[in-house]
């Protein structure tokens, strides 16, 4: 018999699917903690789901009179399910694609593969035919793309009957649709309520331990309606499917289940110090970027000037490209708002309810695990702080350290987290003044608002003054996840896996001090931008930047209007001026970067990717979006005059730093620069058989990676791209006739298991194999913290946390799980073997052996106290 725990649960398991009965006394519980009165229910999802359901019934039964021709071949399915589940999650996931202007294709794509979820596990039902076919596994449904798409089409239409959704069409040669909101739909967007009642992710923090993980296809949630949505492993190949199917029915993935199992069932609680200054920051106004949604909408023409026609073609490009930006931060306000108070509506009723709460635990192809609520502590420091243990530890005798450490790492002024552990508690104890006042008054001070992570800073501060002021803090019991990071964890796994000397930089060696690779980076970057800018007589490089890039416009210009419609051909003039002009473009970007100074934090994200396989072009890029954008949204804002790389606003200069960044970043690591490129090299081989790659790690997990080529195929599909008017909900019961559809023509891909991608396989192969080890890592490190008592964890890949009365232990243990994953294995070995036995005598001699292994001494890392740190 089910405890009452268990009962709210499951009804809550209901809800998320069906959501009607459960809004209503939310709204109220939430009226009480807040004050508010409760409103009238307007366009809520209980009424849309009715609707929805009443549509979809219509039209079931406008194909039973038997007087409309042949029936559809969603009829059958939908006859057979349930219509309000399947409603409810085709809105949700209508919503969602409306939220993020999602293509048609991929839309419709989301409801079949709804659709074939719910219908695989619907009860079987004898027909005209027989029993139905036998149920299909999560995942593994018969429906090709094609076969979704035209089941998913019903479901675009039942949703458009609600009036909330329609279609728009890019422009260009090649027409797409977009899902998007109709007016009705932004208007109930400006109504905060309205969209958190209408946005519910299915997937929430449970009530009672989550059932642990025996097999692929159930675990986690107590119903089936929810399990058929979570399977243990996302995103896999059948050959991966196969492999881990073959794993857990062997017992050599124990290790890997026990892990998650252990993650899913840690006891969790809201922390009140983070909420409180959450709604704070709400209720104040306050915008802290890259932390709080965007609230004010950027400034954006309402028409596009007349005179754009004869302004320069770059300009006019730059203007559009800027218009678009803002257009696109504006559009995703409303989602960014709508998430920010989901969020702080389930922190407070888990708040609420005072009792425990467990986050659901699911893995990827390359063994990674993930909570499976969007409320995790996966999430942005914001959502993240909110989360701390339930049960709480006393400090002992080292928690207060290590409290402090936490303290120093998450506000992190002056880059004190790059220091040793010494100088990071002397920051606390030198500046514990300023973290009283804050504590106290938190309203009246900025030292929260400056910090690295404003909430987990602020929620680590308070937790530190309650212990200092406790009579014997090493009694203190402490809730707040300290956490360990890993220093670039890509650099630091194939350093140990290869034994690379390199690891010096990623704190694998020296004990005495933390090293930063990212500093190192920027040293040898500030170098090469030393050396290309000598020789550059030009005052101000972003003028003569501009002046040479309208002088490569002129000659390409001009070699257009020679060649009309025939193809372009350059003379050898024009080739030996756009070559000079392009060396002094080089030398004006590196001069851009000498007077604005290259800085660890603009290299960071760059040098980070570079162990899964990103390359100069995806620097660039990543440079362009984290810290060009950000100066061209100070110019729309109206708090800058102009953009401080000149008219073009950074794009020379973010190509030129991402060459320059690849190429110190190869000169640094060259070691593992040569492992990255065996695995491509190896990944090529074995495309050219149409073969995956494989490895098994230490842990029992099998790591597959086989992407094939994929073939379009034109799909027709009879849908409303302007919504619905129908009055059934009034009463009225006929349909309305097929005048409100259209047909509209959209491509599918459909996989062919014959052909592997071998570019995909290359691009894809470094990043894949590094985190199906750091996923190993996780999973010992958990299993390790376990064995030595130590159950409490909250774990992000590379982030290790855990109580600061346990920091010491973690410490040591991480550091010691790593030395025992690679003792004995290695992955670029383990790769070749199992290339070497599939692979046919052709491509056995094309096939390369691994790098020689470097003079790395593994054990050394034992006493590398700052390799996670």
């Amino acid at each position: 018999m089910a405890t009452t725990l268990e009962a709210a649960q499951i009804e809550r398991e209901h809800n998320a699917l069906l959501v009607g009965r459960e809004r209503a006394s939310i709204r109220d519980a939430r009226a009480a903690i807040n004050g508010l009165a409760t409103r009238a229910e307007k366009l809520t999802m209980p009424v849309m789901v009715a609707l929805v359901a009443g549509f979809l019934q219509a039209q079931l039964d406008h194909y039973d009179t038997g007087k409309v021709g042949k029936r559809p071949a969603w009829y059958s399915v939908l006859k057979r399910v349930d219509l309000p589940t399947v409603a409810s999650a085709a809105l949700q996931c209508v919503w969602n694609a409306a939220y993020s202007r999602a293509t048609l294709t991929y839309t419709l794509l989301q409801l079949g593969g709804i659709l074939d979820a719910i219908q695989a596990n619907a009860p079987l039902k004898r027909g005209r035919s027989g029993l139905r076919a036998k149920k299909s596994d999560i995942g593994e449904s018969a429906w090709d793309d094609s076969t979704r798409v035209l089941m998913g089409a019903p479901l675009w239409n039942a949703a458009s009957v609600t009036c909330l959704f329609r279609l728009t069409e890019t422009e260009g040669k090649l027409k797409k649709y977009r899902a998007g909101f109709s007016k009705e739909a932004n208007e109930l967007l400006n109504d905060v309520e309205g969209s958190n009642l209408m946005v519910s992710p299915p997937f929430r923090p449970m009530l009672v331990r989550p059932l642990p993980w025996k097999n692929r296809r159930s675990g986690a949630y107590l119903t089936s309606q929810m399990q058929q949505f979570l399977p243990l492993v996302r995103k896999q190949c059948p050959e991966s499917r196969t492999a881990i199917n073959k794993a857990i029915r062997a017992g050599t993935m124990k290790p890997v289940l026990r892990a998650v199992n252990s993650l899913q069932s840690v006891r969790l609680s809201v922390n009140p110090d983070a909420l409180a200054l959450r709604k704070h920051v709400w209720d104040a106004g306050i915008h802290i970027p890259d932390v709080t949604p965007l609230r004010t909408p950027l400034h954006v023409d309402a028409r596009v000037p007349g005179c754009i026609s004869l302004w320069t073609k770059r300009d006019r490009a730059r203007y559009m490209q800027r218009r678009h930006k803002a257009l696109s931060i504006n559009g995703g306000i409303p989602a960014g708002i709508a998430q920010w108070e989901r969020d702080t509506y389930e922190a407070d009723l888990l708040l609420t309810f005072g009792m425990p709460f467990y986050q659901p635990h699911m893995l990827d192809f390359r063994g990674r695990v993930y909570p499976a609520p969007a409320f995790s502590h996966h999430r942005g420091d914001a959502t993240k702080a909110l989360i701390q243990f339930y049960d709480a530890k006393p400090l002992g005798e080292h928690g207060l350290f290590w409290l402090k450490v936490h303290v120093a790492n998450t506000g992190d002024f002056e880059k004190v987290s790059k220091e040793p552990f010494e100088v990071r508690v002397r920051w606390v104890d030198d500046n514990l003044h300023l973290i009283r006042a804050m504590v106290a008054a938190p309203s009246a001070s900025r030292m929260w608002q400056e910090a690295d992570a404003p909430f987990s800073f602020y929620a680590a501060c308070c937790d530190l003054i309650r212990a200092l002021d406790d009579p014997d803090p090493a009694k203190y019991e402490s809730r707040i996840p300290v956490a360990l990071d890993g220093s670039n964890s890509g650099v630091q796994h194939y350093s140990a896996a290869t034994r690379a000397p390199e690891g010096v930089h990623v704190c694998l060696v020296d004990p005495d001090r933390p090293h930063d690779l990212y500093a190192e980076v920027a040293k040898e970057c500030q170098s090469i931008c030393e050396a290309d800018a000598k020789g550059l007589q030009a005052a101000d490089p972003s003028d003569y930047l501009d002046q040479i890039s309208h002088q490569i416009d002129t000659i390409n210009e001009a070699a257009r209007t020679r060649a009309g419609d025939a193809k372009i051909v350059m003379t050898d003039a024009e080739k030996a001026e756009l070559d000079r002009l392009s060396a002094e473009k080089m030398k004006a970007a590196a001069a851009q970067w000498m007077g604005v100074g290259i800085t660890r934090s603009i290299v960071k994200r760059p040098v980070m990717t570079f162990g899964y396989s990103a390359v100069a072009y995806g620097f660039s890029q990543q440079i362009r979006d984290d810290y060009m954008s950000g100066l061209s949204l100070r110019v729309m804002a109206g708090e800058d005059d102009q953009h401080a790389f000149g008219a073009d606003e950074g794009a020379a200069a973010s190509t030129y730093l991402g060459k320059a960044i690849y190429q110190a970043t190869k000169a640094v690591l060259p070691n593992v620069s040569a492992a990255m490129s065996w695995l491509q090299h190896a990944a090529s081989v074995l495309a050219g058989e149409s073969k995956g790659v494989e490895m098994v790690t230490p842990t029992g997990f099998p790591m597959i990676q086989r992407t094939t080529e994929e073939v379009a195929t034109p799909v027709r599909a009879m849908l409303a791209p302007a919504g619905i008017k129908w009055d059934g909900w009034m009463g009225r019961s006929e349909m309305v006739g097929s005048t409100f559809l259209a047909q509209l023509q959209l491509l599918t891909y459909a996989p062919d298991p014959k052909r592997v991608n071998k570019s995909a396989q290359k691009s894809a192969i470094s990043p894949n194999v590094i985190h199906a080890c750091d996923a190993a890592h996780l999973t010992m490190t958990v299993n390790a913290m376990a064995d030595a008592g130590h159950l409490d964890m909250l774990v992000i890949h590379d982030s290790f946390a855990s109580h600061a009365g346990n920091a010491n232990d973690l410490s040591h243990i991480t550091r010691e799980q790593m030395v025992a994953l690679y003792e004995n294995w290695s992955p670029l070995a383990d790769i070749y073997e199992r290339a070497m036995a599939v692979l046919s005598d052709e491509g056995k001699a094309k096939l390369q052996p691994p790098p020689p292994q470097g003079d790395l001494d593994l054990r050394v890392l034992l006493k590398a106290k700052y390799a996670f740190a």
